[in-house]
């Protein structure tokens, strides 16, 4: 980051916390005004799901309406809402209409969220909303302590990080992924050997990139022979294996690779680009709906910038973390378009991986210039805030 950049925020330190605890709030008063300031309306319900789990459905929760086969229009946050419901009955009767060989390896989040299940429909909500926060921010001051003196400034690209924001706001798994990372690797410079095994098991059962985290730093304890420390890193598999087990088990037809199903080189940006360029030179489409197609063209911008920032870098230095950069960048280039390219949300997040390895890379090669990928950060934050506070509108819903 810019030197006089990096001094005003460290200077400032206390305001520029408060200023992104403001916009957390913001963005969450901001998408509730639009439902009646009803905090259901981040979990995503869709009618037709909530309607098919209606035992497990909040009383008075915001249920969009959409057309029929589409589960109501509802978002992924709906589908760890019912899964955690699940596993707080302790039981194994999975929500009507789940996809147990895409989401079921993905038991993580859920299990946190769990814990608050308890108290009922609406406490499951609480939960959901509570991890999104609470280990968000835990996170950034585990990262400053990750960070050398003169990089601690870095920890603002991840305060200010409008992914895990995206994230945030529909409630899905993605910030806790990112979280969970920095807190595993705090505790495994730290020595804590425990609770790495802890938080480790956690993030491997979260979301599949996790890996491209805790590979290399095995890897690395390889290269250098610490066995030890490659064995403790390898144990983080543990919880995943033995869910991966019961999983096979339990549903004859699931599989492991599910998820290449989704997963189509440059099919998605290639086919995004083509569509944007189509809009674009249309005479009739309105300012809205151009707005509404060019929403993801920062993001093809920022991947070319982030891909051009990683092959300058210099591989000698920071190799585990350029490499996890290289891996989340592979990700982006490999998603497909109908799942991930078409909306935004779905893409944005994937971006978050990208962002923390930029951070942990720049840590460790001084001679990274992140100064155009930081600026552009901010830039597509103001994006954001503005596609969510101004520019979309309230979708069509009913109460529960």
């Amino acid at each position: 980051m810019n030197n006089l950049l990096a001094q005003i925020f460290e200077k400032q330190l206390k305001i520029f916390f408060l200023l992104a605890c403001l916009i957390w709030a913001v963005t969450t008063f901001g998408i509730w005004k639009k439902y009646d300031w009803n905090p259901s309306s981040m979990v995503g319900f869709g009618k037709e799901f909530a309607f098919k789990n209606w035992e497990e459905t909040p009383k008075n929760a915001i249920l969009f309406q959409g057309r029929e086969g589409d589960l109501g229009a509802g978002y992924d946050g709906q589908i760890f809402y019912y899964y955690s419901r699940t596993i707080t009955r302790g039981d194994s009767n999975w929500p009507n209409g789940f996809d147990e060989s895409y989401r079921a390896p993905r038991i993580g989040y859920p299990l946190l969220i769990s814990i608050f299940g308890f108290f009922g429909p609406w406490g499951s909500i609480f939960g959901m909303y509570f991890w999104n926060v609470f280990l968000f921010f835990l996170s950034f001051f585990a990262l400053r302590e990750l960070l050398s003196p003169e990089n601690k400034a870095l920890s603002f690209l991840y305060l200010f990080n409008p992914f895990s924001l995206n994230s945030y706001a529909v409630l899905v798994s993605d910030s806790i992924v990112a979280s969970l990372v920095i807190l595993s690797i705090w505790a495994f410079h730290k020595q804590k050997w425990l609770l790495f095994l802890f938080l480790g098991n956690i993030l491997m059962i979260t979301k599949e990139p996790a890996v491209f985290f805790i590979f290399p730093l095995g890897l690395r304890a390889l290269y250098y022979r610490r066995f030890n420390h490659a064995i403790l890193i390898l144990s983080t598999l543990g919880a995943f294996l033995i869910w991966q087990i019961y999983l096979a088990q339990k549903f004859p037809n699931w599989r492991a690779g599910r998820l290449m199903d989704f997963i189509i080189p440059m099919e998605g940006i290639g086919k995004y680009l083509a569509n944007f360029w189509t809009d674009f030179s249309r005479e009739t489409i309105s300012s809205r709906e151009l707005v509404k197609s060019g929403s993801r063209f920062p993001l093809v911008l920022f991947f070319v910038l982030s891909f051009v920032t990683l092959i300058l870098g210099n591989w000698k230095k920071g190799v585990e973390w350029k490499l996890a950069y290289a891996l989340s960048l592979l990700l982006i280039a490999m998603a497909g378009y109908f799942y991930y390219w078409s909306v935004y949300d779905n893409v944005s997040r994937m971006f978050l991986y990208t962002t923390l390895a930029i951070i942990l890379a720049k840590n460790s090669d001084s001679k990274l210039r992140i100064d155009i990928l930081g600026l552009s950060l901010f830039a597509i934050l103001l994006l954001y805030l503005f596609r969510v506070l101004i520019f979309s509108r309230a979708l069509e819903f009913q109460l529960s």
